[in-house]
């Protein structure tokens, strides 16, 4: 299984509202602190987009990614009511 980590790219926050909280574990991008629906998109560094899903919840969520995703630097941009962030990911 690939080992993933992440890195603060950039964030901007349209309005006041709480930063979610972003967490990797092993294929998994896990999202907390966020009501709502939650858009995840996630892009090579050439911006070729890899990954796209849209859920609803009303706190933590998950979301898959390919195990089988090749070693490199991807950008995972997260969207929500008030909020788009982008991290960085990096698969070893």
């Amino acid at each position: 299984m690939a080992k993933i980590t992440t890195d603060a790219v950039s964030s901007t926050v349209v309005k006041s509202v709480a930063k979610p909280s972003v967490i990797l574990v092993g294929n998994q991008i896990q999202i907390a602190s966020i009501p709502g629906t939650v858009s995840l998109q996630l892009f090579s560094v050439n911006g070729r987009q890899i990954y796209a899903e849209t859920k609803i919840s009303s706190g933590k969520m998950e979301f898959s990614l390919d195990p089988s995703l090749a070693k490199g630097v991807y950008v995972a941009r997260i969207k929500t009511a008030g909020i788009e962030l982008n991290r960085q990911i990096i698969v070893k």
